[in-house]
């Protein structure tokens, strides 16, 4: 038909405008409004509306060409365009023969499936790749490009001159946070490697006007371009051919969400750009012109911007004066966890009303899906309600006057949401685990703190490359390393296994946060397995939230879910719980029979930002979290006590004592150096790559001092169980009290002949 890019994308766009429109009414309509010769097919229609996406993200120099075109070496044109862009704004100088060596470096770090030609870029391809970015090679090597003008915090007088004249609904602000959208709400399970090793922090950006009234659709970036769930979710699509790379897009779509992926889950400065430009062309069409304040971090960073109708305000990224900087992101974040809780405790309740008992859940049970995430993420940000926003906007600072409404203003000072806050921080405490989070820590986690910095080549290479698919999970790839293993055989009665937690019971009468709250459930098709409805058995969380057939922003939204005046009656109806008149449920859990630990494992305060340890206990029909006495000693130190409490005519002497000891302090050692070397894979501690070497080295030491110990140990406790079984089996007469098996199985006999043993195997 030789429609330009242009049409293309304005037929798009009339199509989000009435999307009641068939394709022929389209085909209609454009054939009017461009005076075409002859009216488009519907199969012209269709497959212009299949590459919407694309059209939508064209840049300016694109509009009049009838076709896009790739560009040889796609990837290294994408990762060369962030590079660049970061250069300029950083004032680090570019030239055509930087440009050129760059290129053929990124070349040779990509993956060999995404290079194209031989590695080598000539003049004219590096030519071509500038003009793409609305640059040229006259500019780069005669007139360096400059980056806007960035507004500092002491400039703050002459920003508010500036953006006097905005009107109030064309004023908007956007800022971008990091969500570990698959966290586990039991602090023990996040500090297991193995899980921490499956955690996916993704980046969600948000956008909304001074007043409130306009909220963009959030834009999520993922890992993979199609998660797993994506393909149940859209079950009755065709998955063939090329609707599978699309998806995540479709699937985005049906949440209100713009969807886009890369390896690092960043929002990257091309990501970002074509946001914009879309986001331009629908304001193009409804002759209409907005002025966004951001920051200047380096996922912003865009240099010879062309936009019509769209003004950027740059901020300092240091300043931090934004108005989502004052309460907006932290609010998202906590709506999104209230629903995470909400979630996992109902499921709790649905297994208990099945099994008559109530459960543990284990990481595979309570892990959210990818889909889960666009629910709670769509939920959270419309829950947030226009009037937060706005207050946020005035507590800033960056308002002129004109734009404050004084008479508005007595009430606006800034204070953070404390009864969601509350709910929080009561859904933590009533949400059984094994060891609880403290909720302040929820909302500032080291690794969902925002990049800000100059990216480097290996970053940007990483962040530029998009996986198709999830790949499938293999379970046995997540097992526990060898060292929870060493923890739990010496921690643990050797008699007894370390159960799951799937096995983990709590007995019947526990109320659960259902019980406890007045609130319609969001999931009102979850009912319990009964033998008149075996099929409605739900295991996991995402399945709970899947299953929900309503509407769920129908359910949640419009009957103001997790609005203020909920929260509200949610934070009284917990106080009322916890009137002294009520008498406290005690739980144990039976299938979990820890020993006392060291007092050095005492659970983190608020102050120190840590989880709360809950014990084998849970406190029931409050909401008040009260400290239950923690285990302060380790299997092990039990026996030592146990032996010099009660002496044997063979007891330790000062020597074993001290052998007995050394094991245990390298126990410690190891327990402490693997919590640190856990940590820092996700990057939450600041050691050097020196540093972290060294104490690998000294892990693999304590490792295998441990490991000789347990070896000897296993080989003892086994002759003495064999020797006990036999002395049954020849003596018709009960065994003696001091011929029993200690509590972990170890016999004196092993420190007698420690220093033979050592030799021997220090030989090995």
């Amino acid at each position: 038909m030789g429609l330009s890019i242009e049409q293309k994308y304005n037929i798009c766009l009339m199509a989000e405008k009435h999307p009641k429109w068939t394709q022929a009414e389209l085909a209609q309509w454009a054939y009017q409004i461009y005076q075409l010769p002859s009216k488009p097919s519907q199969g012209t229609i269709s497959r212009l509306l299949a590459k919407k996406s694309e059209f939508m993200n064209s840049k300016e120099h694109e509009k009049d060409s009838n076709r896009l075109r790739r560009p040889n070496n796609l990837l290294v044109h994408k990762i060369l365009q962030e590079w660049v862009s970061q250069s300029i704004w950083n004032g680090i100088p570019v030239s055509l023969p930087v440009i050129q060596d760059t290129a053929q470096s990124v070349w040779h770090k990509i993956p060999a499936e995404y290079r194209e030609g031989k590695g080598s870029f000539s003049h004219k391809w590096v030519a071509n790749f500038l003009s793409r970015m609305n640059l040229s090679t006259h500019i780069i090597e005669h007139d360096m490009p400059k980056h806007p003008k960035v507004w500092y915090f002491d400039e703050r007088y002459l920003l508010k001159q500036f953006i006097a004249h905005i009107p109030e609904e064309s004023l908007f602000t956007l800022d971008e946070t990091f969500l570990a959208y698959n966290l586990p709400l039991d602090y023990a399970q996040y500090e297991t490697n193995s899980i921490q090793k499956r955690l996916e922090v993704i980046t969600v950006m948000l956008c909304a006007n001074l007043n409130g009234t306009e909220k963009m659709n959030p834009l999520v970036i993922g890992r993979y371009e199609n998660y797993n769930t994506f393909k149940n979710f859209m079950a009755e699509d065709n998955h063939t051919g090329s609707h599978d790379s699309h998806l995540g897009d479709k699937t985005g779509k049906r949440f209100g969400i713009v969807y886009q992926s890369n390896r690092k889950s960043w929002l990257t400065s091309t990501v970002f750009h074509d946001w914009l430009v879309a986001f331009d062309k629908r304001l193009v069409s409804d002759n209409r012109k907005i002025w966004i304040i951001l920051d200047d971090s380096c996922s912003h960073r865009i240099v010879n911007l062309t936009l019509q109708n769209i003004q950027l305000i740059y901020t300092s990224a240091n300043s931090k004066f934004l108005p989502f900087n004052w309460g907006v992101l932290e609010e998202f974040k906590a709506r999104y966890r209230v629903q995470q809780y909400k979630a996992l405790i109902d499921l709790q309740k649905n297994i208990s009303q099945s099994s008559k008992d109530s459960r543990l859940l284990t990481y595979e049970q309570s892990c959210l899906t990818m889909t889960n995430a666009f629910k709670f993420i769509r939920i959270a940000w419309e829950a947030i309600p226009k009037e937060r926003i706005n207050s946020n906007w005035k507590n800033s600072g960056i308002l002129p006057s004109n734009l404050l409404h004084q008479d508005k203003m007595k009430h606006n000072t800034f204070k953070k949401n404390k009864v969601l806050e509350n709910t929080l921080n009561d859904l933590c405490n009533t949400y059984m685990c094994m060891k609880k989070w403290d909720y302040s820590m929820l909302l500032n986690l080291n690794i969902e703190s925002k990049n800000k910095s100059f990216l480097s080549l290996e970053e940007i290479t990483e962040s530029s490359i998009v996986d198709q698919w999830e790949p499938e999970t293999n379970d046995d790839a997540f097992l526990l390393d060898d060292m929870d293993d060493l923890f739990n055989s010496f921690n643990t009665p050797a008699i007894k296994s370390v159960p799951s937690m799937e096995n983990t019971l709590v007995p019947n009468g526990t109320k659960l946060i259902t019980d406890q709250v007045p609130i319609n459930s969001p999931y009102p098709n979850l009912l319990p397995a009964t033998n008149d409805n075996p099929g409605a058995k739900i295991s996991t969380v995402s399945e709970l939230i899947d299953n929900n057939t309503e509407d769920i922003f129908g359910n949640m939204l419009d009957n103001n879910f997790f609005s203020d005046d909920m929260l509200t009656g949610m934070n009284q109806a917990f106080s009322e719980k916890s009137n002294p008149e009520v008498a406290e449920t005690n739980v144990s859990l039976p299938s979990v029979e820890a020993t006392e630990e060291s007092e050095t494992n005492t659970p983190f305060s608020e102050n120190d930002r840590g989880a709360v340890f809950n014990q084998p206990q849970v406190v029931a029909q409050t909401s008040s979290y009260s400290a239950i006495d923690q285990p302060n000693s380790t299997a092990l130190s039990s026996y030592m006590n146990e032996i010099l409490s009660n002496p044997t005519p063979t007891g330790l002497d000062n020597e074993k004592l001290i052998m007995m000891t050394t094991l245990q302090t390298n126990l410690e050692l190891a327990k402490a150096m693997g919590t640190i070397l856990k940590h820092s894979e996700v990057q939450e501690v600041g050691l050097s790559d020196d540093s972290l070497n060294e104490m690998k080295n000294g892990y693999q030491n304590c490792l295998k001092r441990i490991s000789k110990a347990k070896h000897f140990l296993t080989s003892i406790d086994k002759r003495r169980r064999q020797k006990h079984i036999e002395k049954q089996l020849l003596n018709s007469h009960s065994t003696s009290p001091q011929d029993s098996i200690s509590s972990i199985n170890i016999d004196n006999s092993f420190f007698e002949n420690f220093a033979e043993n050592a030799s021997s195997t220090s030989s090995t």
